[in-house]
């Protein structure tokens, strides 16, 4: 959102359009408090309004609003892009509400290898996540991406500060969008979960069985 003083009207509407959902004759849309179900909003109160009377919430709702607010603007990070069979290299991370954008930074490179520009659309990334958290003061972020019907994914490392905050900023730009990447990769970990929990489950019961 570009200001606090936006109509709570025009908020509904970003929605409808952002998940794709075609108003249909007869049927009205409204906005509630996750806090409080079944309580319509004022849709021609402004979103500084609408804080303002919900202002006995504690200061990490309105940092986290605040979070999610500007996720979408613009922000470039200097990260190291991860490679499995050679050395790492430096690159400029620009993240805004549409995509993620790798630039190489400098002319570093080998005789066999050149980091080359690329670029993920918002709605091809299906998730950003911390891989690992290392003693020196760096980690290790994932982003898993969709393309050509398959998941992809990159590595990249930096300082943890940094790390947790872009992949904060990708995540909450990832449950705005709510893209059938990101439902389809998240409904299908899910199931990848579920079947491996029933099958330890069942290899205990069998364990179990065969002992008695």
């Amino acid at each position: 959102m570009e200001s606090m003083n936006i109509p709570m009207r025009d908020i509904l509407q970003r929605i409808l359009k952002r998940r794709k959902i075609r108003p249909r004759p007869g049927l009205n849309y409204n906005l509630e408090k996750q806090e409080e179900p079944g309580v319509s909003i004022d849709l021609d109160a402004t979103l500084a309004s609408t804080r303002r009377h919900h202002n006995e919430g504690s200061e990490d709702e309105v940092s986290t609003m605040a979070d999610s607010l500007t996720s979408h603007q613009y922000k470039s990070y200097i990260v190291s892009m991860v490679h499995r069979l050679r050395a790492n290299t430096d690159v400029q991370l620009g993240v805004s509400g549409e995509k993620v954008e790798v630039d190489p930074v400098g002319s570093k490179g080998t005789k066999f290898f050149k980091q080359r520009a690329m670029t993920y659309d918002a709605d091809n990334i299906a998730s950003c996540e911390v891989l690992e958290e290392k003693s020196t003061g760096k980690s290790v972020f994932r982003i898993t991406y969709l393309i050509s019907h398959d998941y992809k994914h990159s590595d990249f490392e930096a300082d943890s500060e940094v790390c947790n905050e872009i992949v904060s900023k990708i995540n909450n730009i990832l449950e705005l969008r709510l893209s059938p990447a990101r439902k389809d990769y998240v409904a299908t970990r899910a199931a990848k979960h579920l079947r491996k929990r029933d099958s330890l489950r069942d290899s205990f019961r069998l364990s179990k069985y065969t002992d008695n």
